[in-house]
């Protein structure tokens, strides 16, 4: 198989590392820090990724349905792995009508190692999609909503560093942060708001728009979506 990966940051990177088949990304419009981690990666520049076998979208929330536009004439199996809502899934895989179908979830780490990161599938090409991760460090399961089941996941996993970093400021603000901290010590709190505080400076930007993402799905679900409205604007700031 020959596979791409638009557009590998640390996270497709790693995916790409996994993967057993030679993979290939795009460079073009891409940054020296992208380059890097595709070539540490070993994957191989492509000028045309409509002559892969397989594309796995791996990119920030905000252009999953932008790079689907771009790839509108894929034939192939198109793999979405992006953190977005089941509504946004749908949105992508009308922008690539003649395509073979998965939608995907990754939950955990970049994959450097065995049992840590799993790849959620469904859809028409799930089966398919996963036979491609089938025994690399990226665990491929077939569930019936790849995108609802990761919306669910991070609304917890990263909905509560956001609720961390939020009464943190506020604690600072009303004066009684240092008798909160020892309270949160004792508690092993202190570690998850360190987690939050670094995964805000460096990807804040990127998880914002995940709880923009999360929040529409649990509006469609019928549950507030103040919470996540809320969690974008505390990774926003």
């Amino acid at each position: 198989m020959k596979i791409v990966i638009m557009h590998p940051g640390e996270m497709g990177a790693a995916v790409a590392a996994a993967l057993h088949d030679p993979v290939f990304w795009l460079p073009e419009g891409r940054s020296e820090a992208t380059s890097a981690r595709a070539e540490a990666a070993g994957m191989t520049p492509i000028d045309d990724p409509l002559t892969a076998d397989a594309i796995v979208s791996i990119c920030p929330p905000v252009n999953a349905v932008e790079i689907a536009e771009q790839l509108s004439g894929f034939t192939g199996l198109y793999v979405d792995a992006n953190a977005i809502s089941p509504a946004t899934s749908r949105e992508v895989a009308k922008r690539v009508p003649q395509a073979t179908f998965a939608d995907g979830g990754i939950v955990g780490p970049p994959p450097r190692e065995r049992g840590t990161t799993r790849l959620y599938l469904s859809g028409d090409g799930a089966q398919q999609a996963a036979r491609l991760f089938t025994g690399t460090r990226l665990e491929p399961r077939i569930v019936q909503d790849a995108s609802a089941m990761k919306m669910a996941f991070a609304a917890w996993m990263k909905g509560s560093q956001a609720l961390l970093l939020a009464t943190h400021a506020a604690a600072q603000e009303l004066g009684v942060e240092a008798d909160l901290r020892k309270e949160w010590e004792t508690m092993g709190l202190l570690p998850r708001l360190e987690a939050a505080q670094q995964a805000k400076r460096t990807k804040g930007w990127r998880w914002s728009a995940e709880m923009e993402e999360i929040a529409d799905t649990f509006a469609a679900a019928g549950q507030p979506q103040g919470f996540h409205r809320a969690a974008a604007e505390v990774f926003k700031d």
